[in-house]
């Protein structure tokens, strides 16, 4: 019995520990997006990718959804550990509540009708395109249903849909280490990009399961995150 319980005891500290290194690597990978997506309100015309489109930069509408989506990123990015951690969130419930507002606001006003059109010219061809419309998609009918699910009270709900929202924000990470990791392997440009535009989008799905995956059924059970509680 006394091994039985030790075995259970280690296999919860190795679960405990698994689950902070995986808050760790997602701020980790939050941060370097804020970092990487920040840059471009330099509005800076040859800045990145943004060299390789100058018909497009040169459009009055792409450019605007471009820097509206870059802004609804960055207030997604900034407002998820202040929905995601618990003791934030316990701590403060108004500013848990405003930033979900701010993060609603920025998903279904900016990021996601952006991310839809902005789809349209992504390149790889329809393959590529394909690709982000299918994340857009994805990541509008997910927060879309985690705002109705708090909305109706069913939190355990809204926590699972938003981890999942997240996760496929996250997709851009997956994309930034692929698609030049590909390349470097002989691939070429257009073939890299559309499979890391995929296997991003794949990435993030799996990783947003296996995170809901650890959500307990009630209310007091242990949760996705350290610190997290539906």
């Amino acid at each position: 019995m006394l091994r039985i319980c030790l075995g259970v005891r280690a296999a919860a500290t190795t679960l405990r520990a698994i689950l902070w290194a995986a808050a760790l690597a997602t701020l980790a990978a939050s941060l370097f997006l804020v970092i990487e997506t920040a840059r471009y309100l330099s509005f800076d015309p040859f800045y990145a990718f943004l060299v390789e489109r100058p018909v497009l930069t040169s459009d009055r509408v792409w450019r605007a959804c471009f820097y509206v989506h870059i802004a609804g990123g960055l207030a997604c990015l900034l407002s998820a550990p202040l929905l995601l951690w618990n003791g934030i969130r316990n701590g403060s419930t108004r500013l848990h509540r405003a930033a979900g507002r701010v993060h609603a606001v920025a998903a279904l006003g900016w990021l996601g009708p952006t991310g839809f059109y902005l789809a349209c010219f992504a390149k790889g061809g329809l393959a590529g395109q394909t690709g982000f419309m299918v994340l857009a998609t994805l990541f509008y009918l997910s927060t879309v249903l985690g705002v109705r699910a708090i909305q109706r009270g069913h939190r355990r709900a809204h926590v699972v849909w938003m981890i999942r929202s997240y996760a496929l924000i996250l997709s851009a990470v997956s994309f930034r280490i692929l698609y030049p990791l590909l390349h470097a392997l002989g691939s070429t440009v257009q073939s890299s990009y559309v499979a890391s535009t995929w296997a991003g989008l794949a990435v993030s799905i799996v990783a947003g399961e296996l995170a809901c995956g650890h959500i307990a059924p009630t209310k007091n059970a242990a949760t996705v995150l350290p610190g997290v509680n539906p």
